[in-house]
């Protein structure tokens, strides 16, 4: 009966371990989506921002929280920032719980960004969306605890179609549908109820042999995130 009782106690005892977020891998298709795939849908929103919603420019205006929710999940603000007065940010976010992409590195190329038609060609793409992400040193952290093997997570998407409807975008690309492709590290994440914190640090310049005029490029974005039922 002694026994029985120990036993019964201990099966009733809760799990007191808090569930930990779950990342998914580098080469995993979360909720059907290559990473590729994800860096095609963010960019097509993020480039259609207005200029004060985008950390791109100088007339970026900070919020509380900022998110983009597309299908069903919820997609955080790019890393990049154009000078020093809006490269760290830090957010305070209540959400319902549903995934987090994070936009940790991104960089994104369109025959949109060239006047030139001389310039509107594949290998031009290519070479823009290689240009600088080869020198980003990158850190996605959650919970204070950072993601594994990150380089694993850059990924070049294939050639698509950027859909600019916005002619005031941050990028002055010139509204149209442009033959476009990504060079992004992109990181799905669910994360349970509860507090939780994502980080993401880009520490990025070109070498002085390549672009001596190049300045460095240094963001470090801070969610708090309290993660409510669905």
């Amino acid at each position: 009966m002694f026994t029985f009782l120990i036993i019964t106690f201990l099966i009733c005892i809760p799990n007191l371990e808090p569930e930990k977020a779950f990342v998914y891998g580098p080469n995993e298709k979360p909720y059907g989506k290559t990473y590729e795939q994800y860096a095609q849908i963010f960019w097509n929103e993020w480039v259609n921002q207005d200029a004060t919603k985008s950390a791109s420019s100088e007339f970026y205006k900070p919020l509380k929280c900022f998110t983009m929710e597309i299908d069903n999940k919820i997609f955080l603000q790019d890393f990049y920032a154009e000078s020093p007065t809006n490269r760290d940010r830090t957010f305070e976010c209540t959400i319902s719980q549903k995934p987090i992409v994070i936009p940790a590195l991104m960089e994104g190329c369109s025959y949109g960004d060239y006047s030139n038609l001389d310039d509107r060609n594949d290998n031009k793409l290519i070479e823009c969306a290689h240009s600088h992400n080869p020198y980003a040193i990158v850190e996605v952290m959650i919970d204070g605890e950072s993601v594994k093997n990150i380089n694993d997570y850059r990924k070049t998407s294939d050639f698509f179609l950027l859909n600019v409807t916005n002619p005031a975008n941050a990028y002055n690309i010139e509204p149209g549908k442009w033959r476009a492709i990504m060079d992004a590290i992109m990181v799905v994440v669910d994360l349970p109820v509860g507090e939780h914190d994502i980080r993401y640090k880009v520490n990025q310049k070109l070498p002085e042999i390549i672009a001596p005029n190049d300045f460095p490029l240094k963001t470090d974005v801070k969610y708090h995130f309290i993660v409510k039922p669905h």
